[in-house]
């Protein structure tokens, strides 16, 4: 009974067998010619078949057939290969290849000459001049060695070494010197440093001595004794926290009074009392600091107040004190906040806005346009002399400052200031037309005018342009903008604004050919 079951058992389970004979197994080495069925894919693929539709069979019947035999065709040699597996590296691809194969062909560089700046001009002079001083260009002062009768010397010899080898036109005049030669910058700053449980007030980001305060002869006396106080609040125990905050120490105002800017970079509620306190401090300590202010700059940034400033606005907070700085010009005493751009050298200002005035050669019936006007030096103090005074300036508070003197100074006088950035779209929508009597001065940054401003302007067809160059290396290429479009310099006038330093502020006069 029991070999009946497991008779019966295998005839259920192994329907292949056949009168209990069970077929010999297959040897995978022999070939195997029994025919096989044709796969689906190779019934109906477009490819075998491209005229026909491809529609899915039944699928066939699996009685009589091994499950090795439903598998697909195998390829013959030459047919496609398998796919090889993932891990498999590509075919010669880890192989070094011995095949002599030809020479790279060699691309013909063009070496341009080297370009030097001004500044390079500055070193050179200063290396072939007969009172050896060491000259280093990253210095805060690298000619403060020498005397100034020297230095402007050296400087009206490179200008004109930068002129003849950059073949610019025109003869550039003698450099107009500045009253003072040392002790003139109205603005400043020191970098705070914490190390070794001790501040210091440096003027470069190099390490110095701890506790040191690095000294600059082209500042004034009033900021060096306001440093002095500041690191001995800075080095008590009471102000550590603060110290290790602070970027800078910023100073700010004229030769009589000035504002204190602090840069920090992290604020809290004990950063935000300490520089309280500090200020309480300063204010008591030296009243000739008339204002205080904290400026949040968590990029730490090497400018004065931040590279890059926030679209929302900037992050100052008054300590103390009025809210602008206020300097005289020409018996016109103008406000600016804290944190726009200023020229540096007071001292020098008469004979700047002087000499802008006898070049542009304004009249009561002169439209003057002052392009990049900031918070209106150049216009206002030259509107008494001019018919009307059209300034542009990007959006921001110095724009704003302008509108606002204008208004204190000359009520009801034709005077416009525009908040835009000076572009060839701004000038040609947001100036009025050209008229016959129209000059132009502009007063860009270090690094010039944007594309198509100079064309913009050449299109208007004024009397005459002052363009005034701080930058010096950006005269070749913005002089011949103007020579393409019609304009050639007159006069050129150099101005040292900057004494002690390989830099110039260079007015160039421009009249149609």
């Amino acid at each position: 009974m029991a070999e009946t079951r497991k008779i019966k058992h295998r005839k259920n389970n192994k329907p292949w067998q056949k009168d209990g004979v069970k077929p010999p197994a297959a040897n995978r080495n022999e070939t195997d010619n029994r025919p096989r069925p044709q796969s689906p894919r190779e019934k109906t693929s477009a490819y075998n078949n491209p005229g026909e539709a491809s529609r899915r069979p039944a699928a066939p019947s699996d009685a009589g057939v091994r499950k090795s035999d439903s598998r697909g065709p195998r390829y013959e040699s030459g047919s496609r290969p398998r796919p090889r597996p993932p891990h498999a590296p590509a075919p010669g691809r880890y192989e070094s290849d011995s095949r002599p194969r030809p020479p790279a062909p060699v691309k013909a560089v063009e070496v341009k000459p080297a370009v030097m700046g001004y500044a390079e001009y500055v070193g050179e002079v200063c290396r072939d001049f007969p009172n050896k001083v060491l000259f280093d260009i990253h210095a805060a002062d690298p000619l403060a060695g020498f005397t100034y009768p020297d230095e402007c010397l050296i400087k009206q010899k490179a200008l004109e070494l930068f002129w003849k080898k950059n073949d610019i036109p025109g003869i550039p005049e003698k450099i107009i010197p500045s009253p003072l030669s040392r002790g003139y910058r109205t603005n400043s700053k020191r970098r705070v440093l914490f190390y070794k449980g001790k501040v210091s007030l440096t003027l470069e980001q190099s390490r110095c001595e701890p506790g040191t305060l690095q000294q600059s002869s082209l500042e004034p006396v009033l900021h060096l004794s306001i440093y002095q106080l500041l690191l001995d609040l800075l080095s008590s125990v009471n102000y550590q926290m603060l110290a290790r905050s602070l970027n800078y120490c910023i100073i700010r105002g004229s030769y009589t009074s000035c504002s204190v800017i602090l840069n920090v970079h992290t604020v809290d509620n004990i950063v935000v009392r300490k520089i309280k306190q500090l200020a309480a401090t300063l204010k008591k300590d030296d009243p000739r600091i008339i204002s205080c202010f904290m400026y949040v700059d968590p990029t730490k940034s090497d400018y004065y107040l931040e590279s890059k400033r926030p679209e929302k606005g900037v992050a100052l907070k008054k300590l103390f004190g009025p809210e602008n700085i206020d300097i005289t010009v020409d018996g016109i005493r103008l406000l600016y906040p804290p944190t726009i751009f200023s020229q540096v050298n007071e001292s020098m200002l008469p004979n700047f806005t002087g000499a802008i005035r006898e070049l542009l050669k304004l009249t009561a019936e002169t439209r003057m346009l002052d392009l990049y006007c900031g918070y209106g030096l150049i216009g206002l103090t030259s509107a008494p002399y001019a018919g009307s005074v059209i300034g542009m300036d990007i959006e921001g508070p110095a724009i704003h400052a302008a509108i606002e003197n204008a208004k204190y100074h000359f009520p009801g006088r034709p005077l416009k200031f525009i908040a835009s950035p000076v572009t060839a779209d701004s000038l040609s929508d947001k100036l009025p037309p050209p008229n016959t009597k129209e000059v132009v001065l502009l007063d860009p940054p270090r690094s010039g005018t944007a594309h198509g401003v100079i064309e913009t302007i050449a299109e208007r067809q004024p009397l005459r342009i002052l363009h005034i160059f701080c930058g010096t290396d950006e005269i070749p290429r913005e002089l011949q903008e103007w020579n393409k479009h019609g304009y050639i310099p007159k006069r050129i006038l150099p101005l040292d604004m900057f004494p002690g330093s390989p830099n110039l502020e260079t007015m160039i006069l421009l009249e149609p050919k």
